[in-house]
Parts: structure tokens; C-alpha cells; sequence
């Protein structure tokens, strides 16, 4: 009998701004069905804090506009319609003008003539983001990520390549109309016709829908609709000139739920961070997890080697940080990013961190809308976080109210080295020895192959397939392993021990130097397949720890996910002691197609 929906436009996309419709068959209209489901609408958007909500409806149903004055709404913007009959259309009568744009050098071709380029894809997106932000819309526009652009337009089923006509000075695009297929009705829909503002003036933009229609006529077509706002006077006019035809109008409507929030004043931002904010964020990062301590030195390390991971040939990921700036005072930082080693191009990781002494002022909830501001034109089908409940239990509740759900965890432990003894684990590297295979550290490794990073590189990977992760693993490339591992100021290569058999390695129990203290953490520890169940794992372990006592480190920490078991084990047999554990918390979107 009826249907409702609401949603959120990529175009002019802001966290707080909803569309929403709903429609009742004429036959079951004045019963009340309507408003149960906008009620319904409005509870199902109580979570999501809406300031501003609006809704499409037209001339040809009034009861739809006597519907959204009833319930708040007010007309936002006047859409024209008009229908072009082609059977009556003569492009001929508008050859002089295509003639007169074609000798100002312009040229005229299809999507499906230009497809084949290399650029191509790249060049008409530039075009149609920069004609779009002046076309009429209700709110700001936003400009649409590339993949999320492409991907909509080639996936759509009612493109025509044909009828997807682009204008061309030389090599620049310079203008376009396009034509879409209507599988509800036998008429074609234009799509968007534009041209570069230092283009207009021209006739160009007539041309190109001549041009266009023109296809359209050949092709077999009866007719073709366009709509166009009532203040786009110059794009109305040229349809009045081509023969549309004006049909009943369609309103966008709005209802105003609260005046969009700004920050308190001037002295209140969300910016990116300088050189000068890393201490402040470091400060930040120390006060919620004093366990595991971090230099400014090292989170800027991090940054500059993610802003490279962004322009990576093999897999370039987007990622950016935020500080929430008070009165001069960086009180809160957070960030968006996508995995190297888990990429998807359209899930994201978002993460928001506040100072204890500045936390229950709504500044988290904020920084973190913002974030997802961020990253909504991406067209995200999964959001990602993590957090460690018994050290920050308010987290919880936080992402569980914007729609998280708990899902991966991972065991941190400690092993205190002052401790250890390492004298009743002595066997387990004589085995490994008396099978033939070497263990050796990673300056070692140096000096004996010429190709050592590439070898370590390869095996680890291998070792990561196996590893238990939230999503697929992923290469990441030889040229970010560099990056984040070789080039990292962690890296300990005389704690980094490898098990070498025959002239390749097939294990590594590596620690990393923490530059805020003495002690160590795991970066890694595994086998390769064709080596496993033969206690390499365990020996090498003992050997890195061995090292690391001698050193007089302190303590060393390690993570693991709950269901490796083989290595939890492990860690438990040499004494280390159960830590508070961290969660991640997923938000599907959508599905994965």
C-alpha cells in the first residue's frame, strides 16, 4: 500500500542532512497511512541528531505538497520540467549553430568514441565536478571521490555511451550533455549539460544538446525530459528554443529540524595538525594509555610515511588526521585512513581521541562526525574503530550509539624480563639448531644477502596470509615495507631474529625499540607454512627475548588475536601475563557487493 525511505545525498552530503519520501497508492490515500510511516521515518532518524530534512514532491500530486506543508515542509527550489517530442524535432533547423561552434575548433564526441582512452575517465570527471558546483543545488556541494564518480557511472545500467556527447578544444574537455536510458518509461532523461564557465557565452552549450538529441532522434527515440531550476534561466531558455515543452512543475522541499552547529567561537576549530601539534597530540595519546607510551617524534614519523602511502604507485590508500583545537588548546585529535595490508577502496578505519581532562563535553561526538563527514563522499560500505574497553570503558557505549558493532579482539600480555629466566627455554633453540636451520639477526642477514630486504619482505608476507585479521589480507608492496618497517624508528635489528634454512628465511620473532622508554614490543612472530609445527616459532622467541634481557629491557609487550591460539599458547608457556584487551567494532554501511 505503501512505501518510505530516507537517505543521504554524496552531492551536497552533510552527516546531518536527510532526504526523505514517502508515498502512499492513491487508493489507500486519507487513511492515515502516511503519517504512521513519517512518523516512523523520524524515529529510525532520532539517532543519526538530523538539523535539516527534505523531501521532493511536484504539481501533478498535490496531495504530496498538502502533505509536506502539514508536516513542516516548506518549498526549497522550483524544478522545471519539459519533454522534447523528437518525432518533430528537426536538428537541421540548428545546424548553423553547431556549424559556428565547430569552427571555433571545437570538436564533438561520445563517451563510446573516447572510452578507449587512457585519460579519458580522469578528464570527464574533472569536467562534470567542475561544471556541477554551479549548477543550482538546495545545499553546498560536496565534490564526489573519483572511484565513487566512476563507479556509479559506469555501473549504471541506463548509461549511453552514444548519447553522452562531450565537447573538445584540442586535448581539454570543455563541455558535455548526456542522455540516460528510463527503463519506467520510453522517453530518455538528460542527465547534465554544462560548459567551462570561460567557454560560455558561445552557443556551445546548445550545440551539445543538439548534438545530442540529434543521436537520440536517429536512434529511434520518441522524446526526451530534462529538468532545470527556475533560476537557471540560461539553461530554460535554451530548452524553450529547441522545442521542450513545459510540463507540471516538482518542488524540493525542506523543514528546518535545528540550526546547524558551529563551533562556540573563533577560538574553537577542527584543522589539521602542524609540526607544532605533535607533543599536544603525544600528551593526548599518553594520558588515555600510559601502558604503551609514544614520542611526538615517533606519531609524526607514522604521519609522514602515511602522506606517502597516499601517493604509493602500487596501492594509494586515503588517510588524514584532525586536532580539535579550544582557545589555542589541542584538546582532542582523530583520523580516517584505509589499510595498506587489509585495502578495500571503500572501507574506512576511524578513530577520535580526547584528553581525560577535557572528555563529557560532546567534543568526541563532534570530532567524530566530522570524521565521518570526511569520509561519506567515498561512498564507505564499512567503518572500522578499536578500542580498549577496560582502559576507556566510555568508548563503548559511544560507538555502540552510532551504530558499531563489536566484533575482532586481541590479547595484549607482558612478559617483565627482570623476571624471566630464559635458562628452562634454552631447548627449544637447540632444536631448531639440530634441524639444520640457522637463526640469525637482521644485521646478520645484511651482510649475507645483497637481497636481504626483498627475502624478508616475501616471507613476511606469506606469514600475514595466515595471520587472523578483520578483512582479507592484502600486498601491500615491497616499497611500503620499506617505508614502515626498514625506514621506522622502532626498528631493533639486533633484536629482529630470523630461522634461516638452506640459503632462505622461513621465520622471524621480531621486537621494536619503544622511544619512550626501555622496554620492547612484538612486531612480529610467525612462520612460513612449509616450516610450521616444528618449534621454530617457540625458539625463536626465546632467542629475541634471550637478547633482550641481556640488553636489560625491562619488559616486553605482545598482541594477539583471541583465536590464534598456537601463538597465545606460546606466549603463556614463557610466562607472559594477560593485559587489557582491545576491540574493534565494525559499521556495515552497506553490503559488499
Amino acid at each position: 500500500m505503501a512505501g518510505a525511505d530516507f537517505s543521504q545525498e554524496a552531492y551536497s552530503f552533510h552527516p546531518q542532512r536527510f532526504w526523505v519520501q514517502v508515498e502512499v497508492h492513491p487508493d489507500f490515500q486519507k487513511r492515515g497511512i502516511g503519517t504512521t510511516l513519517w512518523e516512523h521515518l523520524q524515529r529510525e532518524l532520532e539517532p543519526f541528531d538530523p538539523i535539516k530534512l527534505q523531501t521532493e514532491t511536484g504539481e501533478i500530486h498535490p496531495a504530496g505538497i498538502e502533505f509536506a506543508a502539514k508536516h513542516g515542509f516548506e518549498k526549497e527550489i522550483e524544478e522545471i520540467e519539459s519533454r522534447l517530442d523528437l518525432t518533430s524535432f528537426e536538428p537541421g533547423e540548428f545546424g548553423d549553430s553547431v556549424q559556428k561552434t565547430m569552427e571555433q575548433g571545437i570538436v564533438f564526441r561520445s563517451h563510446g568514441e573516447l572510452s578507449h582512452r587512457e585519460d579519458h575517465m580522469h578528464k570527464l570527471y574533472d569536467l562534470v565536478t567542475t561544471i556541477e558546483v554551479d549548477v543550482p543545488w538546495p545545499d553546498p556541494y560536496t565534490k564526489p571521490d573519483y572511484e565513487v564518480w566512476s563507479r556509479r557511472m559506469l555501473a549504471n545500467p541506463n548509461l549511453l555511451p552514444e548519447g553522452y556527447v562531450i565537447a573538445l578544444d584540442g586535448e581539454g574537455y570543455i563541455g558535455m550533455s548526456n542522455l540516460w536510458n528510463s527503463e519506467a518509461i520510453p522517453d530518455l532523461w538528460t542527465g547534465l549539460t554544462g560548459v567551462l564557465r570561460e567557454y560560455r557565452g558561445r552557443g556551445i552549450a546548445t550545440s551539445l544538446k543538439v548534438v545530442a538529441l540529434e543521436w537520440a532522434k536517429g536512434a529511434g527515440i520518441l522524446g526526451t525530459r530534462t529538468w532545470n531550476a527556475q533560476q537557471n534561466a540560461g539553461m530554460r531558455g535554451i530548452n524553450e528554443r529547441l522545442g521542450f515543452e513545459i510540463l507540471p512543475a516538482w518542488f524540493t522541499c525542506a523543514k528546518i529540524i535545528k540550526e546547524e552547529e558551529t563551533m562556540k567561537d573563533a577560538a574553537t576549530k577542527i584543522r589539521l595538525p602542524s609540526e607544532n601539534d605533535y607533543q599536544a597530540i603525544v600528551e593526548i595519546h599518553n594520558a588515555l594509555f600510559p601502558e604503551f607510551p609514544e614520542t611526538a617524534e615517533e606519531i609524526a614519523h607514522s604521519d609522514k610515511q602515511r602522506i606517502k602511502d597516499m601517493k604509493d604507485p602500487v596501492q594509494p590508500i586515503k588517510w588524514k588526521r584532525f586536532v580539535w583545537e579550544e582557545d589555542g588548546k589541542v584538546m582532542a585529535f582523530g583520523s580516517y585512513g584505509q589499510s595498506s595490508f587489509m585495502f578495500h577502496p571503500r572501507k574506512f578505519e576511524v578513530w577520535a581521541a580526547v584528553h581525560p581532562d577535557f572528555q563529557n563535553r560532546g567534543i568526541g561526538g563532534k570530532l567524530f562526525a566530522h570524521l565521518i563527514d570526511e569520509v561519506m563522499p567515498f561512498d564507505p560500505i564499512k567503518l572500522s574503530s578499536w578500542t580498549c574497553p577496560e582502559k576507556v570503558p566510555t568508548t563503548v557505549p559511544f560507538l555502540e550509539k552510532r551504530g558499531f558493532v563489536g566484533g575482532m579482539k586481541v590479547w595484549d600480555s607482558k612478559l617483565t624480563l627482570t623476571d624471566w629466566d630464559p635458562t628452562p627455554f634454552l631447548g627449544a633453540v637447540t632444536r631448531v639448531e639440530e634441524q639444520g636451520i640457522r637463526m640469525m639477526n637482521m644485521l646478520e642477514l645484511r651482510e649475507m644477502w645483497p637481497d636481504w630486504d626483498r627475502r624478508i619482505y616475501e616471507m613476511e608476507q606469506g606469514i600475514w596470509k595466515d595471520i587472523p585479521l578483520p578483512d582479507p589480507h592484502t600486498d601491500p608492496g615491497f616499497e611500503w615495507f620499506k617505508r614502515h618497517v626498514l625506514e621506522s624508528p622502532n626498528l631493533y635489528p639486533e633484536a629482529a631474529w630470523f630461522a634461516v634454512d638452506e640459503d632462505m628465511p622461513v621465520g622471524l620473532s621480531a621486537l621494536w625499540k619503544q622511544k619512550a622508554g626501555n622496554h620492547l614490543a612484538t612486531a612480529l612472530t610467525g612462520t612460513s607454512c612449509t616450516h610450521r609445527r616444528r618449534g621454530i616459532a617457540m625458539g625463536l622467541k626465546v632467542k629475541a627475548l634471550s637478547f633482550a634481557k641481556s640488553q636489560g629491557h625491562p619488559w616486553v609487550m605482545t598482541d594477539n588475536e583471541e583465536n590464534n591460539v598456537g601463538m597465545i599458547c606460546i606466549n603463556k608457556v614463557l610466562g607472559f601475563q594477560d593485559y587489557p584487551s582491545w576491540m574493534g567494532f565494525d559499521k556495515v554501511l552497506k553490503e559488499e557487493a
